[in-house]
């Protein structure tokens, strides 16, 4: 048992630069990726967070392009963590 946890924390040590290079990217196909999915992500939590108390959805503000870049580019670089650890196991 200590193996796996040890074998996913290398796994985590060894994806965290390739996860790291998504959030300080300057591509533009990263970067509208980015501000894409952060976006996306604001708008489907405060639909969830609306609908939880019971209310009806009305509409959602957006997000600045720098906190939806940082965002999207944070939920990016964890999918890519999880999932190369995923793959492995």
């Amino acid at each position: 048992m200590a193996a796996v946890k040890v074998f996913i924390l290398v796994v985590k040590a060894v994806t965290k630069p390739f996860a790291k290079r998504v959030k300080v990217s300057e591509d533009p196909t990263v970067t509208k990726a980015s501000i894409w999915v952060g976006r996306f992500m604001n708008r489907m939590s405060h639909r969830v967070n609306v609908m939880g108390l019971g209310h009806k959805i009305k509409k959602v503000k957006e997000l600045s392009e720098k906190q939806a870049k940082s965002d999207g580019a944070e939920f990016i670089s964890e999918g890519i963590i999880l999932s190369i650890s995923c793959s492995l196991l």
